[in-house]
């Protein structure tokens, strides 16, 4: 058995499944875990499956998150291929965190609605 590092596009994969999952334990948000995604034909149809097109402030917020979320996957990966560096899913996630605490405090207040403490944690 094959116990050495996982190849770079496998790696990836596997981050963009667990980053969504570990993002959605920190907020609270269902929607976000992959366990909880359909199969869907196109991006614009899970965006919609997650988040919904409710305007409920969770609703709003969650969509606020995937975006953020899909934005991050998508730097994280053009670093690994420009620039042949990644960072573990924990970084990310803290990065993550940080970041949605930026949004929150720059007036996404749908997000902060499901960010725990965005100021002070």
């Amino acid at each position: 058995m094959y116990h050495g590092p996982l190849p770079k596009k496998t790696a990836a994969a596997l981050a963009a499944v667990t980053l969504p999952k570990k993002v959605s334990s920190f907020v609270g948000s269902p929607g976000l875990d992959p366990t909880n995604w359909n199969a869907t034909a196109t991006l614009m149809d899970w965006f919609h499956g997650m988040a919904g097109d409710s305007g409920s402030t969770m609703a709003a917020g969650s969509r606020s998150l995937a975006i953020l979320v899909t934005w991050f996957i998508w730097k994280e990966h053009s670093a690994r291929v420009f620039n042949n560096t990644e960072k573990t899913v924990a970084r990310s996630v803290e990065e993550i965190k940080d970041e949605a605490r930026l949004w929150c405090q720059a007036g996404a207040k749908h997000l902060a609605a499901l960010v725990v403490n965005p100021s002070s944690e």
